[in-house]
C-alpha cells in the first residue's frame, strides 16, 4: 500500500480583511508565485473551520489543509502528499464522529495515469487511515465522498471505459476505513463523469453528473437513482440543443433532488447557471437558466431555513474588468433568482464549495489568482439580480453520455494535451488571470491536440475552447519544475 505523508508548512502569505462583524475574506499564498487553490470547506460543531486545497509550490502537488477559528484566524496548516506523485485536492468530507475525510486525485508524473486517494484525519490533522488506488492501465478519479449510515462511505467520480477513450460514472461503496465493498460503472457511448453522490432516506443513492451526447461535443445533465446495492432504480437525462453540465447535487428539504451547473444560453455563446429539480421518483419538475449579460456557472448549491437555494461559482457579470468573479446567488423554491452579490478581486476568482456556518452564515472555498480564497458571508445584502428563464428541455431517454473536455496534465509543465471530439474548426485560447490572451490556436484534427506551454510563465490560466455552437472553459495551472 502506498503511504501518505504529512508536512506542517509555513504559509507564504496570509491576508485577511474584515468587512462587517463576522464577515471575512482570506487569501493564502503568494500572489506573485505559483500557487494554492481551494476546493472545499467544512465547519465542525466545535466551531473550527477547515479549508482543503492544492499546494502547487513544490516539485509535486500536495493536498493542503488549513484550520481556522470561526473569526478567520489560522490555527495550523498541513500538507499531505504521496512520494513522487501529484495529488490534487477534490473534496473535504466529514464523519459523524467529528473527523475529516480528504479526497485527492493522484497523478503518476511519468505516465500521467490518474488514480485517487482517500484519507481520514482527526481534528488535529493526524492521519487515521489512507487508501490510494492507482491502475496505470485505467485512469480513475474520485471527486466527492460522504459517510453513510453504516459508518462506511459512498464516493463518486469517473473511470476510463475499456477503449480508454471515454469515461463512465464511477461509484464506490467502502467500509469505515476506506476498503472498497462494491464498485459500479454507469454510462453511455460518450464521456460520462459523476460529480456528487448522496445517500437517500431509503438507503439508496442519488448521483449527479453530466453525459456527452453521442455523436456530439455537447453535454447534458445525467441523474441516477441507485438502490442500496448499486443497482439502477431510475435514471434521467436532461438537456437541450446546447451544452449543459452538472456540478452539484442536493437533496432538498421536501425530499426532491436539485442539480446545479452551467449551460449555454439561448444564443449558444455564454454560459448561464443551470438549476433543475427532479422528483424523488425521477420526474423533471422544472429547469431554469439563471444569468446576466456575461458568463456564469454554479459549482455548489445549498438550501437555507426559508427553503430558498443559494449558489456559488463564477460570473463575469458584475465584474469590473470582465474577469471571473466569485458570487453568491439566491433563488426561491421554484428557481427564480432573488438576488446576487459579488466578491470582487483583481484576478480570476472561482467559488468551488458552499457550506452553512454555525452562526447562520456561509463559507465559500475557492481560488483567486494564484491563492486559496476563503470567504465567510451571510445571506443578505444582495446588490444585483440575474434573469431567470425556463428551459424547454428535450428529456432524452438514456442512451447518451458525461463531463467536460479532458485536459492533462494539470498542473502542466511544458505542454497541455486536450482530448476531445470537438470539430476540427474549433479554436482554443489560454487566458491569464488578467483576462489577456497568452496562447491561441486551432484544433486541426479530431482526438488529442497538444499545446506548447514551455514559454508560458507559471501561474493559473483559463483554457477556453470555442466552436461554432459552444464555448468550453477549464482552469489550468502551469508549474515549471
Amino acid at each position: 500500500m502506498t503511504k501518505i505523508y504529512i508536512l506542517i508548512t509555513l504559509i507564504g502569505t496570509c491576508n485577511i480583511s474584515i468587512a462587517q462583524s463576522g464577515r471575512w475574506e482570506k487569501t493564502i499564498g503568494n500572489p506573485d508565485s505559483c500557487c494554492f487553490t481551494g476546493c472545499s470547506v467544512k465547519q465542525l460543531a466545535s466551531g473550527s473551520v477547515y479549508f482543503l486545497g492544492s499546494d502547487n509550490t513544490k516539485q509535486y502537488t500536495e493536498l493542503f489543509l488549513v484550520k481556522f477559528t470561526p473569526q478567520g484566524d489560522t490555527i495550523w496548516s498541513k500538507n499531505y502528499g504521496l512520494a513522487a506523485q501529484n495529488t490534487f485536492a477534490e473534496y473535504l468530507g466529514n464523519t459523524r464522529s467529528g473527523n475529516l475525510v480528504l479526497v485527492g486525485v493522484t497523478q503518476d508524473p511519468t505516465t500521467s495515469a490518474l488514480g485517487y486517494s482517500l484519507t481520514e484525519t482527526d481534528t488535529h490533522g493526524t492521519v487515521i487511515w489512507n487508501k490510494t488506488y492507482l491502475n496505470l492501465e485505467q485512469n480513475a478519479a474520485i471527486e466527492y465522498i460522504e459517510q453513510t449510515t453504516d459508518k462506511g462511505f459512498i464516493a463518486c467520480g469517473f473511470i476510463n471505459q475499456p477503449d480508454n477513450k471515454t469515461n463512465d460514472y464511477l461509484v464506490i461503496k467502502t467500509d469505515s476505513v476506506g476498503t472498497i465493498e462494491w464498485e459500479k460503472n454507469y454510462g453511455f457511448a460518450g464521456n460520462d463523469a459523476s460529480h456528487m453522490v448522496h445517500q437517500t432516506a431509503d438507503g439508496g443513492y442519488i448521483v449527479g453528473g453530466d453525459s456527452q451526447e453521442e455523436g456530439s461535443a455537447n453535454y447534458d445533465n445525467y441523474a441516477i437513482k441507485l438502490r442500496p446495492n448499486g443497482e439502477i432504480e431510475w435514471d434521467l437525462l436532461v438537456g437541450d440543443e446546447y451544452n449543459n453540465g452538472n456540478q452539484a447535487t442536493l437533496i432538498t428539504s421536501d425530499g426532491d433532488f436539485l442539480f446545479s451547473g452551467e449551460g449555454s444560453n439561448a444564443a449558444g455563446l455564454n454560459f448561464d447557471i443551470v438549476l433543475l429539480k427532479i422528483s424523488k421518483d425521477g420526474k423533471l419538475k422544472w429547469c431554469r437558466n439563471i444569468g446576466g449579460s456575461g458568463t456564469e456557472a454554479g459549482f455548489a448549491v445549498t438550501e437555507n431555513a426559508a427553503k430558498e437555494y443559494l449558489i456559488t461559482g463564477y460570473a463575469t457579470t458584475g465584474s469590473i474588468d470582465n474577469t471571473y468573479t466569485v458570487f453568491l446567488a439566491k433563488t426561491d423554491v421554484e428557481g427564480t433568482c432573488l438576488g446576487v452579490k459579488y466578491f470582487e478581486k483583481p484576478d480570476l476568482s472561482i467559488g468551488y464549495d458552499l457550506y452553512p456556518a454555525n452562526d447562520g452564515g456561509y463559507f465559500i472555498a475557492g481560488l483567486t489568482g494564484t491563492m486559496l480564497y476563503a470567504i465567510h458571508t451571510f445571506d443578505e445584502n444582495y446588490t444585483d439580480t440575474f434573469s431567470t428563464t425556463t428551459i424547454t428541455t428535450g428529456i432524452a431517454q438514456p442512451t447518451k453520455q458525461n463531463t467536460t473536455i479532458a485536459v492533462y496534465p494539470n498542473p502542466a509543465n511544458n505542454y497541455i494535451s486536450i482530448a476531445s471530439n470537438l470539430p476540427t474548426n474549433s479554436t482554443y485560447t489560454l487566458y491569464n488571470t488578467l483576462g489577456s490572451s497568452v496562447k491561441k490556436g486551432t484544433n486541426s484534427a479530431l482526438g488529442t491536440i497538444t499545446i506548447d506551454t514551455s514559454d508560458v510563465p507559471a501561474g493559473i490560466y483559463l483554457l477556453t475552447i470555442f466552436s461554432d455552437t459552444q464555448q468550453v472553459s477549464t482552469p489550468i495551472i502551469i508549474h515549471h519544475e
